[in-house]
């Protein structure tokens, strides 16, 4: 898929390492990367990082926004 990049050791919210899919947004200042798990292949998380400087406390390489999803089996259902 044209403008898609493979990252190597991206960390979701949680610290979790994985591999991820990203490509810049139309804007040209973020990239939006959806993190796996390297050995499983589950979704484990997305982020947007910066890849031009859009703000002078900004730099390039921060990570503006990011999440964590973990999928596990409970007991009961509830929180």
């Amino acid at each position: 898929i044209p403008g898609i990049k493979l990252i190597d050791s991206t960390a979701n919210l949680d610290g979790r390492r994985g591999v991820a899919i990203g490509r810049v947004q139309a804007d040209g200042e973020l990239r939006h990367e959806i993190i796996f798990d390297s050995a499983a292949g589950q979704f484990i998380g997305d982020r947007d990082v910066v890849v031009r400087q859009f703000a002078r406390h900004v730099p390039v390489g921060t990570t503006t926004a990011s999440t964590a999803f973990t999928v596990g089996v409970a007991d009961k259902p509830g929180f």
